[in-house]
Protein backbone atom coordinates (compact mmCIF):
# COMPACT_ATOMS: atom_id res chain seq x y z
CA UNK A 1 0.00 0.00 0.00
CA UNK A 2 1.18 3.28 -0.91
CA UNK A 3 0.28 6.87 0.61
CA UNK A 4 -1.45 9.52 -1.53
CA UNK A 5 0.71 11.70 -2.89
CA UNK A 6 -0.39 15.04 -4.46
CA UNK A 7 0.75 17.79 -7.60
CA UNK A 8 -1.19 20.79 -7.06
CA UNK A 9 -2.15 22.50 -9.92
CA UNK A 10 -1.05 26.67 -10.71
CA UNK A 11 -4.21 28.42 -8.65
CA UNK A 12 -3.23 26.07 -5.42
CA UNK A 13 -1.72 28.52 -2.99
CA UNK A 14 1.61 27.98 -1.51
CA UNK A 15 0.31 27.89 1.98
CA UNK A 16 -1.74 24.58 0.74
CA UNK A 17 1.62 22.94 0.19
CA UNK A 18 3.26 24.06 3.36
CA UNK A 19 0.62 23.05 5.60
CA UNK A 20 0.48 19.22 3.64
CA UNK A 21 3.99 19.37 3.84
CA UNK A 22 4.06 20.37 8.00
CA UNK A 23 1.53 17.26 8.38
CA UNK A 24 4.03 15.10 6.48
CA UNK A 25 2.57 14.71 2.85
CA UNK A 26 4.39 14.42 -0.23
CA UNK A 27 3.30 17.60 -2.29
CA UNK A 28 4.83 18.37 -5.62
CA UNK A 29 3.66 21.38 -6.84
CA UNK A 30 3.50 22.61 -10.53
CA UNK A 31 6.06 25.28 -10.59
CA UNK A 32 8.69 22.75 -9.27
CA UNK A 33 7.53 20.09 -11.73
CA UNK A 34 8.46 22.32 -14.42
CA UNK A 35 4.78 22.10 -16.08
CA UNK A 36 4.10 25.94 -16.29
CA UNK A 37 2.39 26.45 -19.46
CA UNK A 38 1.52 22.80 -20.11
CA UNK A 39 -2.02 21.23 -21.10
CA UNK A 40 -4.51 20.04 -18.97
CA UNK A 41 -4.19 16.57 -20.40
CA UNK A 42 -0.70 16.85 -20.24
CA UNK A 43 -1.22 17.96 -16.44
CA UNK A 44 -3.29 14.81 -15.92
CA UNK A 45 -1.09 12.55 -17.59
CA UNK A 46 2.47 13.63 -15.49
CA UNK A 47 0.09 13.34 -12.51
CA UNK A 48 -1.03 9.55 -13.62
CA UNK A 49 3.06 8.81 -14.00
CA UNK A 50 4.36 10.05 -11.06
CA UNK A 51 1.28 8.57 -9.17
CA UNK A 52 0.23 11.58 -7.51
CA UNK A 53 -3.15 12.80 -6.95
CA UNK A 54 -4.05 15.96 -8.81
CA UNK A 55 -5.54 18.89 -6.73
CA UNK A 56 -6.86 21.76 -8.39
CA UNK A 57 -10.14 23.99 -9.02
CA UNK A 58 -10.34 23.87 -12.60
CA UNK A 59 -13.38 21.88 -13.36
CA UNK A 60 -11.57 21.17 -16.18
CA UNK A 61 -10.15 18.43 -14.75
CA UNK A 62 -13.43 17.07 -13.74
CA UNK A 63 -14.25 16.75 -17.16
CA UNK A 64 -11.14 15.00 -18.46
CA UNK A 65 -11.03 12.21 -15.82
CA UNK A 66 -14.80 11.37 -16.90
CA UNK A 67 -13.32 10.63 -19.97
CA UNK A 68 -10.85 7.98 -18.49
CA UNK A 69 -9.38 6.13 -15.62
CA UNK A 70 -6.36 6.13 -16.61
CA UNK A 71 -5.28 8.92 -13.84
CA UNK A 72 -3.86 9.02 -10.02
CA UNK A 73 -6.67 10.75 -8.77
CA UNK A 74 -8.04 14.29 -8.66
CA UNK A 75 -9.30 16.09 -5.17
CA UNK A 76 -11.39 18.79 -6.66
CA UNK A 77 -12.41 21.86 -4.52
CA UNK A 78 -14.43 24.76 -5.72
CA UNK A 79 -13.19 27.91 -5.78
CA UNK A 80 -13.30 30.16 -2.19
CA UNK A 81 -12.41 26.91 -0.10
CA UNK A 82 -9.69 28.57 2.25
CA UNK A 83 -6.14 27.52 2.90
CA UNK A 84 -7.23 25.75 6.28
CA UNK A 85 -10.31 23.86 4.64
CA UNK A 86 -7.77 22.54 1.96
CA UNK A 87 -5.18 21.59 3.90
CA UNK A 88 -7.61 19.49 6.46
CA UNK A 89 -9.77 18.13 3.62
CA UNK A 90 -6.55 16.93 1.97
CA UNK A 91 -4.80 15.93 5.08
CA UNK A 92 -8.08 13.59 5.68
CA UNK A 93 -7.66 12.01 2.05
CA UNK A 94 -4.45 11.21 2.65
CA UNK A 95 -5.19 9.82 5.98
CA UNK A 96 -7.99 8.01 5.04
CA UNK A 97 -7.23 6.11 1.27
CA UNK A 98 -4.23 4.75 0.35
CA UNK A 99 -3.11 5.93 -3.00
CA UNK A 100 -4.37 3.02 -5.16
CA UNK A 101 -7.87 3.73 -3.71
CA UNK A 102 -7.41 7.19 -5.30
CA UNK A 103 -6.60 5.79 -9.01
CA UNK A 104 -9.26 6.70 -11.23
CA UNK A 105 -11.07 8.52 -8.54
CA UNK A 106 -12.51 12.05 -8.44
CA UNK A 107 -12.89 13.42 -4.44
CA UNK A 108 -14.77 16.46 -3.82
CA UNK A 109 -13.12 18.78 -0.90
Amino acid sequence: MAAVRYYLDEHIAKAVARGLRNRGIDVLTLSEAEMLGASDEDHLAFAYEEGRVLVTYDDDFLRLAARTEKHAGVAFAPQGRSIGEMVRGLTLIAEAMEAEDMQGHVEFL
